[in-house]
């Protein structure tokens, strides 16, 4: 299901019965030529206003709350353990992503970032 003002860029790859709630913003591929594809796995979930581009990967099953913005670079952090899951610009398959804050270390970049 796509629903109003979602917009898919070119090359995505959504999987069946997949929901792009509205407002969604999924990345498409025009350049550079190695780029690669955002991909949305079978039954995902992608909540209003979210944004996925520079490859991003949505394991199958998975859910992103209203307003997660993913990039390649972004790192989805695990609340319980307080680490990455996997590697950046990848959600595992049944993960449900929130944007949340994120303990201040100093010397370090944001203090934001999605959490599963």
């Amino acid at each position: 299901m796509v629903d109003t003002w979602a917009t898919v860029g070119s090359c995505a790859q959504i999987g069946a019965d997949v929901h792009l709630a509205g407002g969604v913003g999924i990345g498409g591929v025009l350049e550079p030529l190695q780029a690669a594809p955002v991909v949305i796995e079978d039954g995902a979930f992608i909540g209003s206003r979210c944004i996925v581009v520079e490859g991003v990967r949505v394991g199958a099953g998975a859910v992103l709350g209203a307003g997660v913005v993913l990039t390649g670079n972004t790192p989805v952090i695990d609340r319980q353990w307080r680490r990455a899951v996997e590697h950046r610009g990848r959600v595992p398959a049944g993960a449900i992503v929130v944007p949340a804050p994120r303990p201040r270390v100093p010397g370090r970049g944001p203090t934001a970032c999605p959490a599963a």
